[in-house]
């Protein structure tokens, strides 16, 4: 991808904010967070797309249909989606917490 995914906010930071969920960019199978929202809806969306314009415009064509449905989102033709994940930003950030601390496979080799 073009963009450097944002980071979810810390915990203590989501304390006593409204829960954020995560907003996605599948572009030909490959997917990248775009971002958090407070709202998922058609309006949401919609600034996702103005915002990552720049990437999207030269991957679609004036033939690509835009089509939205609150099940799949928002799509240009058969490459792009823009989506939500169906996790909060809380999730996102004990699920990296966890994943950073899980310890790491050793491998087995001699010793020289």
């Amino acid at each position: 991808m073009l963009w450097t995914p944002p980071e979810p906010r810390t915990l203590e930071q989501m304390h006593r904010y409204e829960t954020r969920y995560e907003i996605l960019i599948t572009v030909n199978g490959e997917t990248e967070r775009a971002g958090f929202t407070n709202r998922v809806n058609q309006h949401t969306l919609l600034n996702f797309a103005r915002m990552y314009r720049d990437y999207i415009l030269p991957l679609i064509s004036d033939a690509d249909p835009m089509q939205y449905s609150r099940q799949y989102g928002l799509t240009f033709g058969d490459k792009i989606r823009i989506h939500k994940s169906g996790r909060t930003e809380r999730d996102c950030r004990t699920l990296d917490t966890e994943t950073a601390r899980q310890p790491q496979p050793q491998t087995q080799g001699t010793l020289l």
